[in-house]
């Protein structure tokens, strides 16, 4: 890959979520932030960066999982719902 095209990859992928997220931990370090996400550091599908998870380990960054924060939070979600309970039933 050129220079050139690395440079335009790259302003391309600083103007993403992504990298915003990554910005954002690294200048707030001090409140111990946590990046949330379903990727995982292997799952690079062919883009030229890496993925969040391997960003973050790089950096020193914590990341989990939506499900690993809801854990870690104490977090537990009861995914009944009172009307297909009473649907349920009466079968």
């Amino acid at each position: 890959m050129s220079a050139e095209a690395y440079a335009v990859q790259k302003d391309q992928y600083m103007s993403t979520g992504d990298a915003r997220m990554v910005l954002y931990a690294l200048n707030n370090l001090d409140i111990k932030p946590v990046i949330i996400t379903e990727e995982t550091p292997l799952s690079n599908d062919g883009k030229l960066f890496k993925k969040l998870p391997a960003i973050c380990d790089f950096l020193d960054i914590s990341h989990m999982s939506i499900a690993q924060w809801l854990v870690a939070k104490g977090i537990t979600l009861d995914w009944s719902h009172p009307e297909l309970e009473r649907q349920m039933t009466t079968f």
